[in-house]
């Protein structure tokens, strides 16, 4: 689990979107159909930086993958949490405008 930990870590370091959003799509790859990836990257603050994200970018394959994810991880109870404290309702219904 330190890879996924580390590739949150990326989320924040690095401002490409195209980098970006193949990070996006490997965490969804990794998540999807697995709880404690779902939990590891709660714990690593990837709630925060979904949410960041979807608030710093136009890149519409950036946005879809980051939606992706959040979809994946709103399965977990935990996770839905930590994506609304954050902001993510505000920031989906920002694009929807």
């Amino acid at each position: 689990y330190n890879g996924t930990r580390k590739m949150i870590e990326l989320l924040s370091l690095y401002q490409n979107p195209k980098f970006l959003a193949l990070v996006l799509d490997s965490l969804h790859i990794l998540a999807f159909n697995n709880s404690e990836v779902k939990l590891v990257i709660q714990t690593s603050g990837g709630p925060r930086e979904l949410v960041r994200i979807m608030r710093s970018t136009n890149y519409k394959k950036l946005i879809w993958t980051c939606v992706r994810l959040m979809k994946v991880l709103s399965v977990c109870g935990e996770n839905k949490r930590m994506l609304v404290e954050n902001g993510a309702m505000q920031a989906l219904s920002a694009l929807l405008e």
